[in-house]
């Protein structure tokens, strides 16, 4: 949450390893920090926030540095819509190469029908039932009406596989919606970054399913740890497509 250097959080991570000196001596443990390639963005967010809040306390004086910023989330959303018109020839090739890999096409769909059969269950449940009820908690108004108001960023996320990518679509959504931008241009960005339900959801599901289908009996404990991890671990996962590949090689290996 608080890096040492935010120049190096944008290319460089920071973890934690416990080292045993003695294999007797269960006593013996050494921590070592490690450095690793990837963008801290836990860290990132801390530090916008902080800058945020400060810029708002300093009013006038900071409004120079508060235009650029502007100006640099302006351009980026021009960026991204750009990148946007060639995402679906990239999406396409990445389905093609995975197609190309599979040698038993009626087996494989077979395994597999279960396994999209809950993640897709999840994900309506949490979307028209969990997150329904807390809106209509928090505001009293239907919840439905609002969500058709975001069909066009619901596809755009189904197309992209990318919160990040889907967020210009969004904003527009959104103020559509009457929702005002002061509030949009802080919760959106914030939220596709550590607010990814649907990537604790698929990482927990699919950390079962690949013990399941290696042949490996996970305990209740076991189960209750993998969701509970892929639940923490989604917070720091990135908004593009597959990044969430990443997150299942630690837990297969954290089951095996």
């Amino acid at each position: 949450m608080f890096p040492e250097n935010i120049i190096e959080a944008t290319f460089r991570q920071t973890s934690t390893e416990y080292i045993r000196l003695n294999e007797s001596d269960p006593n013996s443990l050494v921590l070592k920090i490690n450095k690793s390639d990837g963008m801290n963005v836990l860290g990132l967010i801390v530090f916008c926030i902080a800058v945020g809040v400060s810029l708002s306390y300093l009013g006038e004086k900071g409004k120079a540095l508060a235009d650029v910023f502007i100006a640099l989330d302006h351009v980026i959303t021009i960026l991204v819509g750009l990148l946007m018109w060639y995402a679906p020839i990239g999406i396409a090739s990445l389905i093609a190469s995975k197609i190309m890999e599979i040698h038993d096409l009626g087996k494989t769909l077979q395994s597999l029908g279960l396994y999209m059969v809950t993640v897709i269950l999840g994900l309506i449940l949490h979307l028209f039932g969990t997150i329904s009820i807390v809106y209509f908690i928090a505001v009293r108004k239907n919840p439905y009406k609002f969500l058709k108001g975001l069909i066009q960023a619901a596809l755009t996320a189904l197309g992209t596989a990318s919160s990040a990518a889907t967020l210009p679509v969004t904003f527009r959504c959104l103020e559509a919606n009457g929702i005002d931008p002061c509030y949009t241009k802080f919760v959106l960005p914030v939220g596709a970054m550590i607010n990814m339900d649907g990537t604790a959801l698929y990482e927990a599901v699919a950390s079962i399913f690949i013990a399941q289908i290696n042949g490996i009996s996970l305990s209740f404990g076991q189960v209750v740890t993998v969701s509970i991890t892929a639940t923490l671990a989604s917070i720091g996962a990135a908004s593009i497509p597959s990044a969430v590949y990443v997150s299942l090689i630690f837990y297969w290996k954290h089951i095996r």
